[in-house]
């Protein structure tokens, strides 16, 4: 079955909180992306990363995150309602990086069976980085007060 369709997460989580307890560590439930969604969610970075007003920049990333994100571990509220628009850009640019480092991590640790022989990954070469579609860093409009 497809592993965006198995109904398997990934929990991923801030910078700040990687070394709190994985048992109260706030974290947000991903799923595995398809093609389809992949591509949506890249296109509503991209907009946001050019949009030039904040309230359009904070409605397209929640757009990009609602295609990833189905749940919240350790944390109360909305995400509007806890993250600063510095980590929510940072959540914005880790999920795709995760999911795509979970998914590798999990076929690459299927692909070690012992049925599979010893050079069987060698014949399956690696898919393109996440990193070559997804801007490094996120603009930050500042607004004077």
């Amino acid at each position: 079955m497809p592993i965006a369709l198995d109904g398997e997460t990934v929990n991923v989580s801030l910078k700040t909180d990687e070394g709190k307890p994985v048992e109260t560590r706030p974290a947000f439930v991903c799923h595995y992306l398809t093609c389809r969604q992949v591509l949506a969610y890249e296109k509503a970075i991209r907009a946001a990363s050019e949009a030039k007003e904040q309230s359009e920049q904070n409605d397209l990333l929640g757009k990009a995150l609602a295609i990833a994100i189905v749940g919240v571990k350790n944390l109360a509220g909305e995400i509007d309602d806890v993250l600063t628009p510095a980590e929510k850009w940072e959540l914005s640019y880790t999920i795709p990086l995760a999911v795509q480092q979970s998914e590798l991590d999990k076929k690459k640790s299927l692909s070690k069976s012992p049925s599979t022989g010893a050079n069987s990954e060698a014949s399956v070469p690696a898919p393109p980085t996440a990193s070559s579609t997804v801007p490094i860093a996120p603009p930050l409009i500042v607004q004077n007060f």
